[in-house]
């Protein structure tokens, strides 16, 4: 690499040069052009690359940032089927809820196992087998009668 001091003027080194404020004016610089044809060269080559590699991220940007608003639309695609999903559990459970509580009040209506008992006792005291029938009955007071 060329140093930027290589780019300055050159110095006659044989000719002394008188410093001071009002001293004469110091021979035209000689400039290389071979010198500064390199470091146009260099730089310009350096320029294309930065230019690539900034259009290169630039591309990379705009790859990953469309990558994200699709993502984005897809969760929040699924984010909404998730809630509708979510919403329609819920009646679900409530309907659930609706129906344990009608199986619960007409539990509570039936009889209890003790009362149960308590008629079987009954019908077993009673025997309604023994019973007869009214058309029975008919029958039998219609045979007295005749």
């Amino acid at each position: 690499m060329v140093e930027p001091t290589d780019m300055l003027p050159k110095e006659n080194k044989e000719e002394p040069r008188h410093k001071g404020f009002f001293s004469s004016s110091p021979k035209e610089p000689h400039f290389d052009a071979s010198i500064i044809s390199n470091e146009l060269a260099n730089l310009s080559r350096r320029f294309r690359t930065l230019e690539e590699r900034t259009s290169n991220l630039i591309r990379k940007s705009q790859i990953t940032e469309q990558n994200m608003l699709m993502n984005s639309k897809k969760v929040a695609t699924e984010i909404k089927t998730i809630n509708a999903d979510i919403s329609e559990l819920r009646k679900i459970i409530a309907e659930m809820k609706d129906n344990m509580r009608q199986i619960v009040e007409e539990v509570k209506r039936c009889a209890k196992k003790e009362e149960i008992k308590i008629l079987q006792k009954y019908v077993d005291m009673w025997e309604p087998i023994n019973f007869v029938t009214r058309s029975e009955v008919e029958r039998i007071i219609k045979d007295i009668q005749k």
